[in-house]
């Protein structure tokens, strides 16, 4: 219901660069990047999505 409720307030170009950011952190974990930050840049670049 939450992601229901999420994918409605948020235009699909925008939940996409959300998708990508998830995938840019996976791949930044997998080259060694300290987790924290690639977490961190992560929610950075979704909340940057979301609030626009």
């Amino acid at each position: 219901e939450r992601v229901a409720a999420l994918a409605g307030h948020a235009a699909p170009d925008r939940l996409l660069r959300c998708i990508e950011a998830v995938l840019e952190c996976r791949e930044a974990l997998a080259a060694n990047v300290k987790p924290k930050f690639a977490v961190d840049a992560m929610v950075a670049a979704i909340g940057q999505q979301l609030r626009e």
